[in-house]
């Protein structure tokens, strides 16, 4: 049988392979750093994104808040004017049926003689009459273009919230994103 003889390893070969291994050391720290600095980098630009997610989902807010703020004052606008409608419309019922008493009145023949205030009180009350109708018109014109005004902030308040529903998702996918960036630095941190 033969030996085989066994050698300690020459100094140089050691010496190599300890440079080796420090040059390896030194490669793996510099990529970690690397990847430390790209990992800051992506943290820093998604809190930038955030911030900027929830600027505009602030400014969303307030025009919704504008928004309805305009449509409580175009509401009450709404409920006063079918209120003056209502009026008017008693009013005008109330001085139809003067007319149509005053005119029973001259077409009877008023015995104490005051046919001719009758008649007069008939004319006035016939002015007031079509002041009235005027008066009223108005007021369901003005009503209609307030309801149709409602429909119309109804559809943007609308069209509002979905686009801050949207923003809210997006920023909590963009906080999602940095938590895990964070937690994967923490990570590399560690070791």
């Amino acid at each position: 049988m033969q030996e085989v003889s066994q050698q300690p390893p020459a100094p140089q070969d050691t010496a190599a392979a300890i440079d080796r291994k420090d040059v390896l050391d030194k490669i793996q720290a510099v990529a970690e750093r690397h990847e430390f600095i790209r990992l800051r980098q992506e943290i820093k630009s998604l809190n930038h994104t955030i911030l900027e997610l929830q600027q505009q989902s602030i400014e969303s807010d307030n025009r919704v808040m504008e928004a309805i703020t305009d449509r409580r004052v175009a509401l009450n606008e709404c409920k006063n004017l079918q209120e003056i409608n209502v009026q008017l419309k008693t009013e005008l019922r109330r001085m139809v049926l003067l007319f149509e008493q005053n005119a029973a009145l001259v077409a009877g023949g008023d015995p104490s003689g005051t046919a001719l205030m009758a008649a007069a009180a008939a004319s006035q009350a016939g002015a007031n009459v079509e002041m009235m109708q005027a008066r009223l018109k108005e007021s369901e014109i003005r009503y209609h273009s307030v309801t149709e005004s409602l429909s119309r902030q109804t559809g943007v308040l609308t069209d509002q919230h979905r686009a801050i529903l949207e923003l809210n998702s997006q920023l909590e996918k963009e906080r999602e994103k940095s938590e895990k960036l964070e937690r994967e630095l923490n990570e590399l941190k560690s070791k």
